[in-house]
């Protein structure tokens, strides 16, 4: 008996993890892991793990197209090296579709070789696509070389998805016919719910960027304090940007935090779930979200919320994730106190964090809408043909 037939799927990637025990944007990792129980991926990563070559990881196919962190001649060497490799690979074994993630330099060039080889592309916008933090430094609309990649793939695409309605409502209107509300999942078995949270030991997941607006945060818990003297926070994210880094610090020492704040740095993956048990309230300052993947873990573990309204946030239960406007310490602050003040914030927490991300955000339920949304593409290509 033949083998059931199996879409074969070019994903277009910025970076993918180097070998099983790498954990490389978690999400996407996940992801690719899921949607192989349905489709042939093969996975095209434009940068890391920054060497020329080919290898599999759990039965997945992984073209790594980037010789080097720096890289002589920029990115034209990389795109060239992309085109050649995917029609190569289409002819010997063709593609149903190409799947691009993020709508900057990934959607540009996976959407143009899809046009070029007459198959459907999708696009999932995730890369600040529509972002112009200035004073962040962040977002695709900063540059023009940004603004043309974007367009060029919001032209390109046959479908977009995004990984909430907040980034939904930021494409431009010509294009709201292609877009699709596909968030992202996790594993709910690896992120498992911890116990009800009671104390005021505060968590922070994001990297030390300006995007993630970590000020904001300082000063919220600052002011916090003057309740609550014995709040402690943790800070779980890369802090390879030294320039933000000693911004932070100096920040830290100014509101007399230094013996209230501790800089963890990277924390390995399979250590996650282990940080938001030992932590009872997640705080997130951030500026731009496309999703937010760390409100959804804590969540699954069962854990409270405060976080900025951008992102998956004003799409989640406002007595699970209190919000608060960007930049906006004093409401930051309240909301810090209110949920501390009365117990039920992280009694609710506990009871449906858990159950909301089983049935919105499992990965396997996700990597499910997806290929549903494949199979429509192609219908639709077959009827209009």
């Amino acid at each position: 008996m033949s083998e059931p037939y199996r879409m074969r799927v070019a994903y277009i990637l910025p970076s993918f993890p180097a070998n099983d025990a790498d954990w490389c944007i978690p999400v996407i990792r996940n992801f690719i892991e899921q949607i192989s129980d349905h489709v042939e991926p093969v996975v095209y990563a434009l940068h890391y793990p920054y060497k020329l070559t080919t290898y599999t990881i759990r039965g997945v196919t992984v073209h790594c197209l980037s010789e080097r962190l720096r890289r002589k001649g920029g990115k034209l060497p990389i795109w060239f090296r992309l085109n050649e490799m995917v029609i190569r690979d289409h002819k010997r074994n063709p593609y149903n579709l190409i799947h691009s993630f993020w709508g900057t330099e990934t959607g540009y060039r996976g959407s143009r070789i899809a046009r070029k080889l007459g198959i459907p592309s999708i696009v999932s916008l995730a890369g600040g696509e529509f972002a112009e933090e200035k004073r962040a430094r962040y977002g695709a609309k900063l540059s023009t070389t940004g603004r043309l990649l974007v367009k060029s793939t919001l032209n390109n695409a046959t479908s977009l998805t995004t990984g909430s309605d907040w980034l939904a409502e930021r494409v431009p209107q010509q294009y709201k016919q292609k877009v699709r509300t596909l968030p992202l999942g996790l594993d709910p078995t690896f992120f498992t719910p911890g116990s009800v949270r009671s104390g005021k030991r505060l968590l922070s997941v994001a990297s030390v960027i300006p995007v993630k607006n970590y000020p904001t945060l300082l000063r919220a818990i600052a002011l916090a304090r003057n309740d609550y003297p014995d709040l402690s926070l943790t800070i779980a994210g890369w802090n390879g940007n030294l320039t933000e880094l000693s911004r932070v610090e100096e920040l830290i020492k100014a509101l007399s935090l230094q013996h209230v704040v501790e800089i963890f740095g990277e924390v390995p993956h399979e250590r996650m779930p282990a940080l938001y048990h030992e932590h009872d309230l997640l705080l997130h300052s951030s500026l731009y979200e496309a999703q937010g993947m760390a409100m959804l873990e804590a969540l699954s573990t069962g854990m409270p919320v405060i976080a900025t309204n951008v992102g998956i946030v004003p799409s989640l239960p406002a007595e699970l994730v209190y919000p608060f406007a960007p930049e906006d310490v004093e409401e930051m602050a309240r909301q810090i106190l209110h949920s501390l003040s009365n117990g039920e914030h992280a009694k609710t927490a506990y009871r449906r964090g858990p159950e909301i991300i089983r049935e919105r955000f499992d990965a396997g339920d996700v990597a499910q809408r997806f290929v549903d949304l494949y199979q429509s593409v192609l219908r639709e290509r077959t009827v209009s043909a």
